[in-house]
């Protein structure tokens, strides 16, 4: 299983005040074989070690909460257990103690990979690429990859999703 944190190209609502917040992150397990999404997790946090062990947790457990949340789900999304491997960049979100925990209670081994070698995670890493082009650049308030594509679009005007929501267009 490929594991990493990509930040989102969206400014999402906060489901609180119902104003723009930073930029959405979202942590995904995908299994290398099947290059299925295992687990995935969104926060509004930078890479931290909670959202880790929330990601291992979804790729772990049978995914009917999943179901239950999103009857528009496609398919049965019939992933759970464990893990043989976890390959992740080598960064401090996953060198926590609690990740450690959680790994050694699941019986997880964890590979770290080199810093600046994308191509030992190719499979989540062109995920990446397709989430952002299909599914996440073509919503309201995205921020484009950069200036030059956005250019005079307002990503804070335009935003339209909570991260509930914006989890809810992912998934499905």
């Amino acid at each position: 299983v490929e594991l990493d944190f990509h930040e989102l190209d969206i400014v999402p609502n906060s489901s609180v005040t119902g104003r723009p917040v930073e930029r959405a992150w979202i942590i995904v397990a995908i299994d290398h074989f099947s290059r299925m999404v295992v687990g995935f997790f969104l926060t509004l946090k930078p890479p931290h070690a909670a959202a880790v062990v929330e990601c291992l947790r979804h790729a772990v457990l049978p995914k009917n909460e999943t179901l239950t949340r999103f009857p528009d789900l496609q398919s049965e999304y019939p992933c759970a257990g464990y893990m043989r491997l976890v390959t992740t960049d080598n960064d401090t979100a996953t060198w926590a103690d609690v990740v450690e925990q959680a790994c050694d209670q699941l019986k997880i081994p964890f590979r770290y990979c080199p810093g600046e070698m994308p191509e030992m995670k190719a499979y989540i890493e062109r995920f990446f690429n397709t989430l952002t082009h299909s599914c996440i650049q073509t919503a309201a308030g995205s921020t484009f990859s950069n200036p030059a594509e956005r250019g005079d679009y307002d990503s804070d005007a335009n935003a339209a999703y909570d991260i509930v929501m914006l989890t809810e267009r992912i998934a499905t």
